[in-house]
Protein backbone atom coordinates (compact mmCIF):
# COMPACT_ATOMS: atom_id res chain seq x y z
CA UNK A 1 0.00 0.00 0.00
CA UNK A 2 1.17 3.16 -1.20
CA UNK A 3 1.93 6.64 1.69
CA UNK A 4 -1.10 8.60 -0.34
CA UNK A 5 -3.74 5.59 0.49
CA UNK A 6 -3.10 5.66 3.74
CA UNK A 7 -3.59 9.50 4.19
CA UNK A 8 -7.55 10.20 4.82
CA UNK A 9 -8.52 13.21 2.63
CA UNK A 10 -10.61 15.34 4.16
CA UNK A 11 -12.05 16.84 0.51
CA UNK A 12 -15.80 16.16 -0.65
CA UNK A 13 -16.27 13.19 -2.44
CA UNK A 14 -16.95 15.01 -5.90
CA UNK A 15 -13.10 16.32 -5.35
CA UNK A 16 -11.96 12.51 -4.80
CA UNK A 17 -14.49 11.06 -7.28
CA UNK A 18 -15.53 12.33 -10.51
CA UNK A 19 -19.05 11.57 -11.79
CA UNK A 20 -19.56 9.22 -15.11
CA UNK A 21 -21.99 9.73 -17.35
CA UNK A 22 -24.46 6.51 -17.60
CA UNK A 23 -23.15 6.88 -21.54
CA UNK A 24 -19.67 6.42 -20.40
CA UNK A 25 -19.80 2.93 -19.06
CA UNK A 26 -19.95 0.14 -21.45
CA UNK A 27 -22.71 -1.73 -23.13
CA UNK A 28 -22.60 -4.42 -22.05
CA UNK A 29 -21.02 -5.19 -18.19
CA UNK A 30 -21.27 -6.83 -14.72
CA UNK A 31 -21.66 -5.72 -11.37
CA UNK A 32 -19.89 -7.08 -8.36
CA UNK A 33 -21.55 -5.85 -5.02
CA UNK A 34 -19.19 -4.42 -2.29
CA UNK A 35 -20.47 -5.39 0.89
CA UNK A 36 -17.76 -4.27 2.87
CA UNK A 37 -19.29 -2.04 5.71
CA UNK A 38 -22.81 -3.10 4.43
CA UNK A 39 -24.19 -3.11 8.48
CA UNK A 40 -22.93 0.15 8.89
CA UNK A 41 -23.94 1.73 5.86
CA UNK A 42 -27.82 0.39 6.52
CA UNK A 43 -27.66 2.23 9.36
CA UNK A 44 -28.51 5.20 7.61
CA UNK A 45 -31.64 6.01 5.69
CA UNK A 46 -31.00 5.73 1.95
CA UNK A 47 -32.78 9.31 1.14
CA UNK A 48 -29.35 10.45 2.95
CA UNK A 49 -27.54 9.20 0.89
CA UNK A 50 -29.51 10.41 -1.76
CA UNK A 51 -29.11 13.92 -0.69
CA UNK A 52 -25.09 13.63 0.25
CA UNK A 53 -24.57 12.31 -3.76
CA UNK A 54 -26.74 15.06 -5.06
CA UNK A 55 -24.94 17.36 -2.83
CA UNK A 56 -21.84 16.41 -4.17
CA UNK A 57 -22.77 15.44 -8.36
CA UNK A 58 -25.85 17.13 -8.84
CA UNK A 59 -28.38 14.86 -10.64
CA UNK A 60 -27.96 11.14 -11.07
CA UNK A 61 -25.98 9.70 -13.50
CA UNK A 62 -29.47 7.13 -14.24
CA UNK A 63 -33.40 7.34 -13.26
CA UNK A 64 -34.78 4.60 -13.53
CA UNK A 65 -38.36 5.87 -14.31
CA UNK A 66 -41.95 4.68 -12.57
CA UNK A 67 -43.60 4.75 -15.70
CA UNK A 68 -47.55 5.54 -14.18
CA UNK A 69 -45.88 8.05 -12.67
CA UNK A 70 -45.42 10.48 -15.36
CA UNK A 71 -47.29 13.61 -15.63
CA UNK A 72 -46.82 16.69 -17.53
CA UNK A 73 -47.78 19.76 -16.21
CA UNK A 74 -49.69 22.76 -17.44
CA UNK A 75 -46.26 24.57 -18.42
CA UNK A 76 -45.29 21.46 -20.31
CA UNK A 77 -42.61 20.38 -18.12
CA UNK A 78 -42.83 16.41 -17.72
CA UNK A 79 -42.19 15.35 -14.29
CA UNK A 80 -42.10 11.75 -13.18
CA UNK A 81 -41.27 9.66 -9.77
CA UNK A 82 -37.85 7.79 -9.99
CA UNK A 83 -38.15 4.35 -9.47
CA UNK A 84 -33.65 3.94 -8.49
CA UNK A 85 -31.28 6.36 -8.97
CA UNK A 86 -28.09 5.48 -9.58
CA UNK A 87 -24.52 7.17 -9.38
CA UNK A 88 -21.09 6.04 -11.55
CA UNK A 89 -18.40 7.51 -9.94
CA UNK A 90 -14.83 7.05 -11.29
CA UNK A 91 -11.82 6.10 -8.65
CA UNK A 92 -8.48 7.13 -9.33
CA UNK A 93 -7.14 4.37 -11.21
CA UNK A 94 -10.02 4.62 -13.69
CA UNK A 95 -12.57 1.72 -12.47
CA UNK A 96 -16.00 2.68 -11.25
CA UNK A 97 -18.47 2.41 -8.71
CA UNK A 98 -22.38 2.20 -9.08
CA UNK A 99 -23.80 3.69 -6.12
CA UNK A 100 -27.79 3.74 -5.73
CA UNK A 101 -30.85 1.91 -4.88
CA UNK A 102 -32.72 -1.29 -5.12
CA UNK A 103 -35.86 -2.55 -4.39
CA UNK A 104 -37.49 0.85 -5.02
CA UNK A 105 -35.42 2.85 -2.46
CA UNK A 106 -35.36 0.55 0.16
CA UNK A 107 -31.74 -0.33 0.09
CA UNK A 108 -28.75 1.40 -0.94
CA UNK A 109 -26.06 -0.47 -3.02
CA UNK A 110 -22.76 -0.23 -4.30
CA UNK A 111 -20.89 -2.11 -6.89
CA UNK A 112 -17.94 -2.40 -9.00
CA UNK A 113 -19.31 -1.69 -12.57
CA UNK A 114 -16.53 -4.63 -14.68
CA UNK A 115 -16.33 -5.14 -18.29
CA UNK A 116 -18.44 -8.00 -19.16
CA UNK A 117 -15.80 -10.19 -20.42
CA UNK A 118 -13.96 -9.74 -17.19
CA UNK A 119 -13.24 -12.48 -14.84
CA UNK A 120 -12.31 -11.16 -11.43
CA UNK A 121 -11.74 -7.70 -9.96
CA UNK A 122 -8.25 -6.92 -9.72
CA UNK A 123 -6.86 -6.46 -5.78
CA UNK A 124 -6.58 -2.75 -6.59
CA UNK A 125 -10.17 -2.50 -7.79
CA UNK A 126 -11.53 -4.17 -4.33
CA UNK A 127 -9.15 -2.04 -2.72
CA UNK A 128 -10.79 0.88 -4.23
CA UNK A 129 -14.33 -0.40 -3.60
CA UNK A 130 -13.70 -0.55 -0.05
CA UNK A 131 -11.59 2.88 0.45
CA UNK A 132 -14.78 4.81 -1.36
CA UNK A 133 -17.03 3.20 1.28
CA UNK A 134 -14.11 4.32 3.78
CA UNK A 135 -14.25 8.03 2.29
CA UNK A 136 -18.55 7.94 2.02
CA UNK A 137 -19.09 6.87 5.44
CA UNK A 138 -16.50 9.76 6.68
CA UNK A 139 -18.22 12.00 4.48
CA UNK A 140 -21.82 11.17 5.92
CA UNK A 141 -20.39 11.17 10.25
CA UNK A 142 -18.49 14.98 8.92
CA UNK A 143 -22.01 15.92 7.62
CA UNK A 144 -23.55 14.69 11.29
CA UNK A 145 -26.06 12.50 9.58
CA UNK A 146 -28.08 10.37 12.44
CA UNK A 147 -28.26 6.59 11.87
CA UNK A 148 -31.59 5.53 11.58
CA UNK A 149 -32.89 3.68 15.06
CA UNK A 150 -33.89 0.22 13.78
Amino acid sequence: MKDKDKIISIAPLCYQYSLVSKESIPPKYRLLPIDYKSKEIDEYEVLFFHRLMKKNYGEPSKIEVEEDSVKKLEDGQVMSLGREWHYYIKTASGSVIQIGTEDVHTRLRMSLVLPHAAQEPSKKQLHEGEKFVNDLLREAQRLGAPAVCR
